[in-house]
């Protein structure tokens, strides 16, 4: 099992409502079925949800406007770590807490975040990742992201 810290926390984002965009609130527990304090907690087995702000920050420029964290209605922005190379059932040390990749992307039919709406994709569709909690723990802007390959 290789670890290696590859980022760290840019953001963690909750919402109050399920399909809303979500917001930055500096740090957050995982609890055993997502962030608690999160309308999505309980709500499914994709716990939390991670991408990371250099993808935000292209998909921003290609739709001309400023996306701010939480916007794809992710729960953890990480900054300094490619996800693009993660793979289903890697690990993800975050903070105190650790998640598994469950899912990679998903369908864009039943995507309703506020971006999707407004300029007609979302990231989150094609590379956002869903993750299960293996850990529960205390997540922070600044905690390092370490990637752990299956």
């Amino acid at each position: 099992m290789v670890k290696k810290v590859l980022g760290k926390v840019y953001s963690v984002n909750i919402s109050e409502e399920r399909g809303t965009i979500k917001y930055p609130v500096g740090e957050g527990i995982v609890g055993q079925e997502g962030i608690i304090n999160d309308a999505h907690y309980g709500a499914s087995i994709k716990h939390v949800s991670v991408i990371s702000k250099e993808r935000i920050d292209e998909f921003a420029k290609e739709a001309g406007r400023v996306i701010k964290p939480g916007e794809f209605a992710e729960n953890i922005t990480t900054v300094g770590i490619d996800l693009s190379d993660a793979k289903l059932h890697d690990k993800f040390k975050i903070g105190d807490a650790e998640i598994e990749v469950i899912q990679i992307g998903k369908d864009e039919e039943v995507d309703s975040s506020k971006v999707f709406r407004i300029i007609g994709k979302v990231v989150m569709v094609h590379e956002g990742l869903f993750c299960k909690v293996i850990k529960p723990g205390k997540v922070a802007v600044g905690d390092e992201v370490v990637f752990i390959r299956k």
